[in-house]
């Protein structure tokens, strides 16, 4: 089996065990990434001299007996959405990639670097990260490398696509709407969301602060193996002190779980937008597989305040009510005047948003609503099934168009809760489709464990070659 296919946690054992260098494996990726970047443009800023040295200095630290790292060694890519010293961090937009590299690094950045990983590069990104697929100004169009004509997904596009075309073999994206999920779900990888406030968010570029979006954002990990998720996770939790939403929750370890126990329900149909056929097929097989390895498998009808998804989380959140007359002040402030396609669509659809403060309050309100119905939904639960989104990957530029078919993962963002999204299956047009795995705020652990087991059952899909 090629390097670029062992999961990391595999990579890490064989760097320790001298089964592997740690230039060995640097190289197998660069040679990868070479091999596959052309066709879907999915990381830049990939120095082969700079990775290869960085490995040499990892291998020298196992001459000299240092002690290691939980990820010493390990190759790891990076999503353009926070502060990373040595490179340009720019989250996609034309102007701060205009400015020197960074100097700093985000909380999670640091931790990743202290484990003693070798960064391969930055991802790409949609501008802002306002979108569903992945496109910008300075580095262009990220490709789906199942069908290029199709996007990856976004914001963590970039992210997705490298590992599911075996550039990388784990990540580090963020996600805020299903930015790390989704793209997981359209590429048949791995892909976690934890708990809001299990990681610290200090490095998000460019706003420390942030607008109500930021309080729907956390950070974390992308890898074709699930057991990989645990791996960067454990890496990048704790509190910062920087992070006003990190709380002192330590990771619970998803082995403490016993899988068999687990009381599982699910839904197909959030009520807002009915999933493709393809889609509920997949699921609904999947649903079938996995019941024997559990106590128990419910349907379940969604609640009715799910159908508020889009209202609460899109037009609430991030388009904001105002008629985008805030975004743009900020933007003009910021001296912006040039803009992706993608990102005039979303200028376009803050400037139809509009609600006052009466309606303001009742969504905060509603939001209330919203927690109560579902923590109700999961009283007698430990684990909840449903879509990612309704379709898979869609065709570049039209994610905008089908903004509410992605509320399946928006409402976890709402919520704050621990969500997954592993390969449950494939279209007849061999397009992925993802299960999501979700759990109460703080049971991250318990997402993890089923993520693992599930994904035994249901399989690991093999590297893509772009088509």
């Amino acid at each position: 089996m090629p390097i670029y296919e062992l999961s990391a946690t595999e990579i890490v054992k064989k760097i320790r065990h001298k089964e592997l260098s740690c230039v060995e494996v640097a190289q197998a990726f660069i040679d990868r990434i070479q091999q596959v970047n052309p066709a879907i443009n999915a990381i830049h800023q990939c120095d082969p001299k700079r990775i290869l040295a960085d490995a040499r200095q990892r291998d020298q630290d196992i001459i000299d007996g240092k002690k290691l790292g939980k990820l010493h060694g390990l190759p790891i890519s990076l999503k353009d959405s926070f502060y990373v010293p040595g490179f340009h961090s720019a989250k996609g937009i034309a102007n701060l990639y205009k400015l020197p590299v960074s100097n700093k690094a985000a909380t999670a950045v640091q931790r990743i670097l202290d484990e003693g990983a070798v960064i391969l590069g930055i991802s790409n990104v949609p501008e802002f990260l306002a979108s569903y697929e992945t496109d910008n100004l300075i580095h262009g169009r990220t490709n789906n490398p199942y069908d290029v004509s199709r996007t990856p997904g976004g914001s963590s596009g970039g992210e997705a696509a490298l590992i599911a075309a075996g550039g990388s073999c784990v990540g580090l994206g963020s996600d805020a709407g299903g930015s790390i999920r989704v793209p997981a779900h359209y590429l048949g990888i791995a892909g976690f969301k934890p708990t809001k406030g299990l990681v610290p968010t200090t490095g998000f570029i460019p706003n420390e602060a942030g607008g109500l979006g930021k309080q729907l954002a956390t950070y974390g990990p992308m890898a074709r193996h699930a057991e990989d998720l645990e791996l960067l996770l454990s890496v990048i939790t704790g509190v910062d002190k920087q992070d006003i939403f990190a709380v002192p929750m330590p990771l619970t370890p998803s082995n403490s779980v016993d899988v068999k126990l687990l009381r599982v329900i699910y839904f197909l149909d959030n009520g807002l937008v009915t999933p493709e056929p393809e889609t509920v097929n997949a699921l609904t097989k999947a649903v079938v597989k996995l019941t024997p390895l559990i106590a128990s498998m419910q349907a379940v009808q969604a609640p009715v305040i799910l159908k508020e998804t889009y209202k609460l989380v899109w037009d609430t959140y991030f388009l904001g009510g105002n008629q985008g007359q805030l975004l743009i002040n900020n933007l003009k402030q910021a001296g912006l005047t040039e803009f992706s396609p993608l990102f005039k669509r979303f200028i376009e659809g803050a400037k139809k948003s509009y609600f006052d403060n009466i309606e303001f309050n009742i969504r905060l309100v509603q939001v209330n609503e919203y927690k109560q119905a579902m923590l109700a939904l999961m009283a007698d639960a430990d684990i909840l099934l449903c879509p990612v989104t309704a379709t898979p990957a869609r065709p570049h530029g039209t994610t905008h168009d089908h903004i509410p078919e992605f509320s399946y993962a928006q409402a976890f963002n709402l919520l704050g809760w621990p969500a997954a999204s592993i390969n449950c299956g494939f279209t007849e047009s061999n397009l992925p489709i993802g299960l999501q795995i979700v759990a109460k705020n703080w049971e991250d652990h318990k997402v993890l464990a089923f993520a693992k087991k599930a994904q035994e059952v249901l399989g690991i899909p093999t590297v893509v070659d772009p088509k």
